[in-house]
This record gives structure tokens, C-alpha cells and sequence, in this order.
């Protein structure tokens, strides 16, 4: 979901890349489908502590302690995903932690102090390794999906995260059809989904004609309880213009309308 260059947010998307020259004759389509579960190996970004895991782990910041971690797999781009629920409701506590290269730690916004966090805002841990000092989530339900995304992994990562909560099912981006182009007319673009979207979840529609060198990103709007539509404006179906666009999901606010996060 949400994205910190082209892709970071993204938690499923359908792509469409056209190519609106001359006649509009060449359509090329691409299906990525991006999941948002973890895998079960090894994905090296974590989150632990008791609200989102089994527990704190060990943490001595220098040797293996990977316990009680709940990993992260890859997803759009750089970013890492992973999709849960919370252990209860309330405040519930949890830290980042890294498991990469024989590399180890856990980390905090602010080492020392607990740091209430909400959805669709990002955040930057302090890298620096730390026993105390958490994040919180103040969790009304607890079927709730909770999202969490950080931006790259690795033995450095910069600790820029996001999360979202879904208050019920995560959907999916089904199919993606738009209306037949024609040079300075505005591109109807329809979505469907996988089924009627919880509250916490929206559909939005990115386009661009200069290779995602600028974008734009329109929400999508509802018609059915799983059909959105949205438009590529006429501006950017310029007569010699490639047009690629894509659409994805993500939370329901935060979402840049130039595509710059």
C-alpha cells in the first residue's frame, strides 16, 4: 500500500502500460499481482513485542536474537510487507527488528520512550539499537488487519516505515478495463476488486506519459461495492503520448496526488 517512490506502498496492484500513439493500435498489459502475506522463510525486516508477536525476543544488539521475530517479505520496489492482526485490543507494543547478514537489533522511534503511532503517516525509527521504548497502536478490534510496510531492509535499512488498518478483509485488484483512447479525451479507467472494501482501505489510479519521470493519482470512486473508476485526464492522452498507468490499493489517506510517496 502507499508508496515512497513509484512502488513502496503497494500492497496489490494491477498494471496496464499503453502505448497511445498514431492509431493506438500496440496495448500491451502486464498482471502483477504483489501478495500481502509473509513468507515463511527468512524476509529480514521484523516486527516483534507482545501486541504484534509472541514476544520481546532477545536483543543484545550484536549477536543472534532472533526470537519471537514476525518477518516481513518482499514486496513493490524496496519495501518489505507483512499483513497480521494484534494479540488484543487496547495499546498494543511492538518494535522493528533486523535480522540480515549476521546482523541483529531491535529499534524504536525514540529509544526509551513508548511513541503511540497511527495509521497512514510515516515514520523513521532511530536506528540505533535499543532494549526499551516501543511503538504503540491503540487497537479498537481485535479482527482488525494491520498492515505494516518499511521502505528497504538490509544490514543498514533507514527505518522509514507506514502501517494500515483495515477494519476487516484486505481486497485485492481483480481486473482493470478503461475506455478506448482517443487523443485529448480524458481515459475512464474501471477497477474491480475482490470484494466490498472494509473501512481503512481505498483503490487509486496512477498514470503518467513521461515514464514516471511525474505522475498523478487519482482516488478511485466507488460505483459498485467492488467496481471503481477513475480518469486519466486528457491533458496527459496527448496525441504523441505513451501512457502507462497502474492501479493499487492502499489506506485511506496520505496518498500523494503526484505519486511522490
Amino acid at each position: 500500500m502507499l508508496a515512497l517512490h513509484a512502488t513502496w506502498g503497494i500492497c496489490s496492484v494491477i498494471v496496464t502500460l499503453i502505448c497511445m500513439k498514431k492509431n493506438y493500435s500496440k496495448i500491451f498489459y502486464a498482471l502483477v499481482m504483489i501478495l500481502l502475506f509473509s513468507a515463511s522463510g527468512y524476509a529480514q525486516n521484523a516486527i516483534v513485542g507482545t501486541g504484534f508477536s509472541t514476544g520481546w525476543g532477545v536483543n543484545n544488539c550484536t549477536t543472534a536474537g532472533a526470537t519471537n521475530y514476525k518477518y516481513l517479505a518482499t514486496s513493490a520496489g524496496t519495501s518489505y510487507i507483512v499483513t497480521t492482526t494484534a494479540n488484543g485490543t487496547g495499546n498494543q507494543y511492538f518494535r522493528f527488528a533486523k535480522d540480515w547478514s549476521s546482523t541483529f537489533g531491535q529499534y524504536a522511534i525514540t529509544p526509551g520512550s513508548d511513541v503511540q503511532v497511527t495509521p497512514n503517516t510515516t515514520y523513521n525509527l532511530n536506528m540505533t539499537c535499543t532494549n526499551s521504548g516501543s511503538q504503540y497502536i491503540n487497537v479498537g478490534n481485535a479482527s482488525y488487519n494491520y498492515i505494516f510496510k518499511t521502505l528497504n531492509a538490509g544490514t543498514a535499512p533507514t527505518g522509514t516505515f507506514v502501517f494500515f488498518e483495515v477494519q476487516g478483509t484486505v481486497r485485492t485488484v481483480s481486473t482493470v478495463t478503461r475506455s478506448m483512447p482517443a487523443k485529448d479525451v480524458a481515459v475512464s479507467v474501471t477497477a474491480k476488486v475482490s470484494g466490498a472494501l472494509a473501512s481503512g482501505q481505498g483503490v487509486y489510479l496512477r498514470y503518467t506519459n513521461n515514464s514516471y519521470s511525474t505522475s498523478g493519482v487519482a482516488t478511485m470512486t466507488r460505483l459498485t461495492d467492488s467496481t471503481y473508476s477513475a480518469e486519466i485526464p486528457a491533458s496527459i492522452n496527448t496525441a504523441a503520448a505513451s501512457v502507462s498507468y497502474y492501479v493499487f490499493t492502499s489506506g485511506t489517506g496520505g496518498v500523494a496526488t503526484n505519486g511522490s510517496n
